[in-house]
């Protein structure tokens, strides 16, 4: 016999997982020891795929995103002990190390610096508690005011370099400010009750950053803080703003009746200048050196003669235009582009070694000055610039430091500004003739069958530290707009050097031609200054059409290697000074052990013609002629 039927009733599902059959699911435990052995990104696909398929899962999503931004909207993170931090380490922590020491433990610092910055942006996202981003700001202040002031010991001071051309700091304020929203942005401008305002600090670092060249585009992000100005209600200026404007165009009438005078005092020590230069010099009027005033230079005046013709050819200003590498340059620009018009400028005029072609306009520039150069800009108004000003200093002074605020001012702090010049004035192509210093400069390792995948050498003599740091610039620059690209030559030689035939010549008078410091057969490739131009010219050629080489960086050499002993020997040949015997400077020091090889004519002449070069005075036979210091 049958029981009887149960008289209740099922129970409604009112959860909404009704589908779900619960009876075939393993348990939560196992489901999720299931799910440790996903890789993360295999756990967001299916997570995503499931968000896709089933709402309830999408609504389980939004909930924990929601849990997780308002907690994180109710945390306020405080970031004092980054800066605090960062401040021990710059100047406590490593200065009882000797100089060198602190020089190798710098660049560890400068990363670590680095880092600190991109953590402190990485917690002030937008979604984040408003204190939290304000506390973020003023921290990335104040780890930017400490590279400002530090610069006393090893430490700082490389620090401070490594932050001229690192944008970190800038990028990380950037974030920060665009993640705020419009109070919060106009609270910290406004807010200018006391000194120890966030706002007066931020101005506070825009200066010091002005001063010592640092955190380039500062100015940029601090602009994002400024209000909106508007007008009254009423469209009209108020009386505070009508006295203001009242003045200023006093002082615009005042500035522009003693820049009147200015220009016609400048018009006469020009015209005085030119019929001197004429009565002087040989070569025709339109020639470079006649067109080469003494500062003060007034473009416009120089310009307008021969450039301002209803020319519509490209216009391609070459810096550094009248030194060994500059003139080359003009030179074989003139010769395959005939249609350019080309601007030279320069701090001293051409030496007489250096030959110009007669088209190019040519002028005295300060590339530091930016001023100056905005005032070139917009006389001149290039669509190309190749960059080749510089300094390179003396071999004495190469791994010193003593030069080093100079090298820099020029070789780095002119470079940026030459492009914060040209880039906001409509220049298409972007030239930088850098070095292959660069990257070999690092003498801590060698450098066999070296490439452009080698990274630069941030560290490594004040020449080579100053012109990879120009380059990154130049090659970060490179845009849509503007393209660029830097050219890296190796030692150059060829009609007009004087750097490296005359200081190997130099070692003649000092004695030095015996010794040998390694084996003598480490291979090196020169440039000929005549390839290192044809090298700007394809450069600037393959801008203007395909780009390809936008952004790139490229080694320019002969292709020609050779044992830099031996190019030494046909050089001290060349002036009859063949050393009279070899000596490993290792051993000199137990020189009774050395083994002397005397050398001949012969093996020089052998050198020579390796080199494809011909010395008449090695055929004379005379000892006296070839045995020498």
């Amino acid at each position: 016999m049958a029981g009887p039927q149960s008289a209740k009733r099922a129970r409604s599902n009112t959860t909404g997982d009704a589908h779900i059959n619960t009876t075939a699911l393993p348990p939560a435990e196992e489901i999720s020891q299931s799910i440790q052995h996903l890789n993360p990104q295999t756990v967001t696909d299916i997570l995503t795929r499931a968000a896709q398929i089933h709402p309830d899962v999408m609504t389980m999503v939004d909930d924990a995103i929601r849990i997780i931004r308002e907690r994180e909207r109710n945390r306020i993170m405080n970031f004092d002990h980054y800066s605090g931090d960062i401040w021990r380490s710059i100047n406590i922590t490593y200065r009882s190390m000797r100089g060198g020491a602190q020089y190798d433990v710098s660049f560890e610092v400068a990363e670590e610096v680095v880092e600190t910055i991109q953590s402190i942006a990485e917690q002030c996202g937008p979604f984040t508690n408003p204190q939290t981003r304000s506390n973020g700001l003023s921290t990335l202040r104040k780890i930017g005011k400490t590279i400002a002031l530090s610069s006393k010991d090893v430490v700082g001071h490389e620090v401070q370099k490594r932050f001229q051309y690192d944008t970190a700091l800038v990028i990380a304020m950037r974030e920060i400010i665009e993640s705020m929203t419009e109070d919060e942005v106009r609270a910290i401008r406004e807010n200018e009750s006391s000194p120890e305002a966030l706002w007066p600090k931020l101005k506070e670092l825009e200066k010091l950053s002005e001063d010592y060249g640092i955190h380039p585009g500062l100015e940029e992000v601090l602009d994002l803080l400024d209000p909106v100005h508007c007008e009254d209600g009423d469209g009209e200026e108020t009386g505070e703003e009508a006295e203001e404007e009242a003045e200023e165009e006093a002082e615009e009438e005042a500035g522009e009746e003693a820049g009147e005078e200015a220009e016609e005092e400048e018009d006469k020590k020009y015209k005085e200048w030119d019929e001197n230069v004429v009565k002087s010099n040989s070569c025709p009027r339109m020639s470079i050196q006649s067109e080469f005033p003494p500062l003060p230079v007034k473009v416009s005046h120089i310009l307008t003669f021969n450039l301002y013709n209803g020319n519509t050819a490209k216009k391609v200003l070459v810096s550094g235009g009248t030194g060994f590498v500059g003139s080359a340059i003009a030179r074989a620009l003139a010769e395959k582009h005939r249609d350019f018009v080309i601007v030279v400028i320069d701090q001293s005029p051409p030496r007489p070694e250096h030959v110009l072609p007669e088209r190019p306009t040519c002028m005295r520039v300060d590339i530091i000055s930016t001023k100056t150069l905005s005032q070139l800009s917009e006389a001149v108004k290039p669509d190309v610039v190749v960059h080749a000003a510089g300094v390179v200093p003396d071999l004495a002074d190469r791994s010193g430091r003593r030069r080093e605020k100079e090298v820099w001012k020029i070789n780095f702090e002119g470079t940026r500004d030459m492009l914060d010049v040209t880039k906001h004035s409509g220049v298409e192509v972007f030239i930088y003739t850098s070095s292959c210093c660069v990257v070999i400069d690092d003498t801590r390792t060698a450098h066999p069958n070296i490439n452009e995948e080698w990274p630069s050498a941030f560290r490594s003599t004040i020449y080579g530290e100053s012109k990879a740091a120009a380059e990154a610039l130049v090659l970060n620059a490179s845009s849509s707009k503007m393209v660029a690209c830097a050219l890296r030559p190796s030692v150059l030689c060829g009609p007009g050097d004087y750097q490296l035939v005359p200081a190997i010549d130099a070692c003649i008078a000092k004695y030095e031609t015996p010794f040998l410091i390694g084996n003598g057969f480490v291979l090196w490739d020169i440039t000929h200054v005549d390839n290192a131009a044809d090298a700007h010219v394809l450069a600037i050629e393959n801008l203007l059409s395909s780009r390809t080489a936008a952004g790139e960086a490229f080694f320019i050499q002969n292709n020609e290697p050779i044992a830099f002993r031996a190019f030494f020997l046909v050089i001290w040949a060349h002036f009859g000074r063949v050393p009279p015997f070899e000596m490993q400077s290792g051993l000199l020091h137990r020189v009774w052990r050395c083994n002397i090889s005397y050398y001949s004519p012969k093996k020089s002449q052998d050198y020579a013609s390796r080199l494809g070069i011909r010395f008449p005075m090695l055929n004379s036979g005379s000892k006296n002629n070839n045995m020498s210091r």
